[in-house]
């Protein structure tokens, strides 16, 4: 992946919660989609479950700087494991299918689990139920509205996922032509209907300049997504450094 820095993979998507939506640098929270599965409260510094073990990443309280070490999630499904470097911090609640970091002064650089691809929507075509990584990876390949940069194998620990980076650049989907959006790109739906209903959304339109990586685990298709304001580039090799460390299922 000569595009990415070492071998590959802001998403300036869109991602819209019960229709709400947010572009360019994150601002939004990202909760589960299950919301008995969401975080009922917030100490105000991360805790280790036993002297010398990992980080709870629920336990770090929001907009408080995360410091460096390994982290796991006793809430995302798949069960989730990582290594994070100094300057990420939580802002957003996480659940079940969405766990989301920050780093910057403003929280505008993040990294984004999602756990579960329940539909996907790409131009006209039909609809597509559950689709996989190589589903989807070739779907936005295959769009002829969306600038893609690079395609190829990311490792995510000792996984293989299917990473794809969008140059973005386009004219945004204007006002009147949102409830449409899938016409003009690609839609990722998490939840239990497809856009345009409400749920998660994750939007590849072409003015999105996006990383992604796709992974299949054990039946499920984690999203993982890299967001720069800035610099793609770094954010593009600090996602990597971490997905390197990162253990799925």
């Amino acid at each position: 992946m000569a595009g990415w820095p070492r071998a590959l993979v802001t998403v300036a998507t869109v991602v819209a919660i019960g229709g709400c939506t947010t572009t360019g640098a994150p601002e939004s929270s990202m909760p589960a989609t299950n919301p008995s599965a969401s975080e009922s409260a917030e100490p105000s510094a991360p805790a280790s479950t036993a002297p010398g073990g990992p980080f709870i990443i629920e336990d770090a309280g929001l907009e408080s700087i995360m410091p460096a070490g390994t982290y796991t999630s006793r809430l995302f499904d798949p069960a989730l494991t990582l290594e994070l470097g100094d300057g990420w911090f939580r802002r957003d609640p996480n659940g079940e299918r969405a766990l989301n970091l920050r780093r910057g002064p403003d929280g505008e650089d993040d990294l984004t689990f999602i756990s579960g691809m329940d539909f996907l929507q790409c131009g006209t075509g039909p609809i597509v139920d559950d689709p996989d990584a190589q589903t989807i990876v070739d779907a936005i390949a295959a769009s002829d509205m969306l600038d893609v940069d690079e395609i190829g194998d990311v490792p995510v620990g000792d996984r293989t996922g299917l990473g794809v980076r969008l140059a973005g650049g386009g004219e945004p989907v204007s006002e009147d032509d949102f409830g449409r959006s899938n016409e003009f790109g690609c839609i990722i739906s998490i939840g239990d209907e497809a856009f345009p209903a409400d749920s998660l959304w994750v939007m590849a339109m072409p003015d999105s300049a996006m990383q992604l990586v796709f992974v299949d685990v054990d039946g499920t298709t984690v999203a993982i997504r890299g967001r720069a304001s800035v610099d793609r580039d770094a954010m593009a090799e600090l996602m990597l450094e971490v997905l390197e460390s990162v253990a799925l299922g």
